[in-house]
């Protein structure tokens, strides 16, 4: 009778810790931080300069932030000789947060460097100048070149950040971007509000 009664208390004991901590997972999972990516890349030209600026859009949701967050972008190119390789070759694109930061919930707009990037000095990179042909040469660069040069060319953002409840490191991964995802326009407010369905 005495043992049976321990057992009772044992498992009991047991049920509620497991259960309280289903509940602080299912909790956690509720109020943690949730990245989405937009669905397309902003092109904006400028009225004086004709270099052309490149931007996404994260929005995040949730009650825990993320901070030391860092974010990349990568710039793929499959064959970059052109010569019947089997080899990807990857770019680094500077965005305008270079250094880790904290994000909130709610929007940010994310701008590609590309013109700063190495990949845009075509006389270090000849093996690219050699396929990828500059249209514009006032406007620099453009992402669209590199697009229309190689058959198989994309884009992706990488966000690497810390739960700041409980210190966890998380990856945050967009789509792969192609000449398809790029939309002209600016991220205006009215434009956001109205569209929001079809950009997200």
């Amino acid at each position: 009778m005495f043992e049976g009664s321990w057992t009772s208390i044992y498992f009991g004991v047991f049920s509620s810790t497991l259960s309280a901590m289903l509940l602080l997972l299912v909790f956690h999972y509720i109020v943690s931080a949730k990245l989405t990516f937009s669905k397309n890349i902003r092109v904006f030209i400028g009225k004086k300069r004709k270099r052309r600026s490149y931007s996404l859009k994260l929005k995040q949701r949730g009650m825990i932030d993320l901070i030391d967050v860092s974010i990349t972008c990568r710039l793929a190119v499959f064959d970059i000789r052109q010569n019947g390789g089997s080899l990807w070759n990857f770019f680094d694109v500077p965005t305008t947060f270079s250094d880790p930061l904290s994000m909130k919930s709610g929007e940010r707009i994310v701008h590609l460097k590309l013109h700063e990037s190495s990949i845009a000095d075509l006389s270090t990179n000849l093996a690219i100048k050699r396929y990828v042909s500059v249209r514009y040469p006032d406007a620099g660069l453009r992402l669209e070149d590199f697009f229309m040069a190689y058959p198989n060319v994309y884009l992706q953002v990488f966000v690497l950040g810390h739960d700041r409840f409980t210190g966890t490191k998380k990856l945050y991964t967009s789509q792969k971007y192609h000449f398809h995802s790029l939309r002209r326009g600016k991220w205006e407010k009215g434009e956001l509000e109205l569209r929001r369905r079809k950009t997200w």
